[in-house]
């Protein structure tokens, strides 16, 4: 679990209501039926208070603030329970979570991303990374990637794609 830096994009509307606010990532969450419990009447209570459609508090950032500022609630990360399972610098999935087949280099890893297949997982990492101006990073995540889930010329599309958006500022 991770303090929310200032430029995140969910952290306006949540430091409304949270004194820290903390982002987590949603590739799965586990949660205490008391914790449960609680984030619903912290959802209710936010209902209460009839916020905009654009003043609502994304899940992302809502769970672990609202866990967090309560005070007796145990948080971590993913990354607690598998190991780089997810990059810290940029938040976002690691290969373990990426679709198109188990690892089976890492015999520990038991799961893959749920919705996106390898194309579309890297389309949402490119337009993030661009939006993020961090396409550095999303090449180097790109090259990291085995070819057993990422295949080479699918890989060198993407890299194409990273650098001539380095090249034109996108």
């Amino acid at each position: 679990m991770c303090e929310a830096p200032d430029h995140w994009f969910w952290k306006a509307n949540a430091a409304k209501v949270y004194p820290r606010v903390y982002e987590g990532l949603f590739a799965f969450i586990g949660l205490s039926r008391s914790a449960v419990r609680y984030l619903f009447e912290q959802r209710l209570a936010e209902a209460a208070r009839t916020p905009g459609t654009h003043d609502l508090i994304h899940c992302e950032a809502f769970a672990a603030s609202a866990l967090m500022s309560a005070g007796t609630f145990k948080c971590g990360t993913v990354n607690d329970l598998i190991h780089h399972s997810v990059r810290p610098p940029t938040f976002r999935p690691s290969t373990p979570f990426l679709l198109g087949g188990i690892l089976d280099e890492d015999p520990k890893v038991e799961m893959c991303h749920p919705v996106l297949d390898a194309d579309g997982y890297l389309e949402k990492a490119l337009d993030h990374a661009s939006r993020t101006a961090s396409l550095p990073t999303f090449s180097d995540m790109l090259g990291e990637l085995p070819p057993k889930l990422v295949p080479p010329e699918m890989k060198e599309r993407f890299l194409r794609r990273a650098s001539a958006k380095s090249v034109n500022g996108h």
